[in-house]
């Protein structure tokens, strides 16, 4: 029930902007059904006591041309017979265009990999790094053909090259308990005490969701639950918020009893609250839905009334 509110209300966020999360995660289960069996594979291999190999370095995939796509290495490593699982320890994947050039490398602690299907399950500690993005956390499945990670323990994402309001170029750090990479379907959710750093400003909240474009392009951030955020001037918090980064806004709503609240603890000090909140970055202008503005010890001009636009 939980997963079908979200859904709706996404769709109701933007005429233009829909998100079925239900249908989305539904999708993300299906596809992790081999994990069990990943599992499974993992245990196997290592209750076994024989010496590992040394130093293995073995193809998963190719082009049709011969030429290596993906390429797993092992410090050491086991096999059995007439098996395409693999397991591992201190291995590194690094996937290759047809021209040889290194697109994304994965390294992990110890983990198995599932040849046929192109899959591998990172018990410990995992990274990958691709398209200047990395990501990094304990317990990872990974899919290498659908660049699809589920990081399910401190997962942290860094996303570099991303366009700032400045028109120079910066990262995005999102940090939260697990997440999950969907670069197929272009969303990132990070679950559990989400914490998301761009330059100049903050944000948090229980769980969110980063719509991304191409491969360091995040388009829009949907944070659910406890929002709150910081851009060094003033705070805001709110249940329900879409921060899109494109058209360089901040709309925030209220789920029928907390109302959004946007407040400037300067010199200045000023709250203002509504059923709903358009916040623009670069004007620091805002639309209100049925507002209440509570000041003291300023005048009109301080607040800037002008930018104030009251529905």
């Amino acid at each position: 029930m939980k997963l079908a509110v979200i859904s709706f209300v996404l769709s109701l966020a933007s005429a233009s902007f829909a998100f079925d999360a239900k249908s989305w995660l539904s999708g993300i289960a299906k596809h992790e059904n081999r994990l069990a069996a990943l599992k499974a594979q993992y245990r196997l291999f290592d209750a076994l006591t024989n010496e590992p190999a040394s130093d293995i370095s073995i193809p998963v995939e190719t082009f049709p041309s011969g030429a290596v796509k993906t390429l797993l290495q092992a410090r050491r490593a086991r096999f059995q017979a007439q098996s395409d699982y693999v397991w591992g320890e201190k291995v590194k994947v690094l996937q290759f265009a047809e021209n040889g050039a290194t697109q994304a490398v994965i390294n992990a602690s110890t983990c198995v990999v599932d040849r046929k299907n192109k899959l591998a399950w990172c018990k410990g500690l995992a990274d990958a790094s691709f398209d200047n993005n990395f990501l990094e956390g304990e317990g990872v499945f990974l899919s290498m053909d659908r660049r699809f990670l589920h990081i399910f323990t401190d997962a942290f994402v860094k996303v570099k090259g991303v366009k700032l309001d400045s028109g120079k170029e910066g990262e995005i750090s999102l940090e939260s308990k697990s997440a999950v990479y969907d670069q197929q379907n272009g969303v990132v959710m990070f679950d559990r005490e989400v914490n998301v750093s761009e330059t100049g400003r903050k944000f948090s909240c229980d769980k969110a969701y980063a719509f991304i474009e191409g491969t360091n392009s995040v388009k829009k951030v949907v944070a659910v639950g406890n929002v709150r955020f910081s851009d060094g001037l003033r705070t805001g918090s709110c249940p329900f918020a879409v921060y899109d980064r494109q058209n360089a806004k901040i709309e925030m709503f209220s789920n029928g009893g907390q109302a959004p609240v946007i407040q400037e603890t300067g010199r200045n000090k000023w709250k203002l609250e509504g059923e709903k909140m358009v916040f623009w970055i670069d004007s620091e202008q805002v639309e209100v839905v049925k507002s209440v503005i509570t000041a003291s010890d300023m005048d009109k001009d301080a607040l800037n009334l002008e930018g104030l636009k009251n529905e």
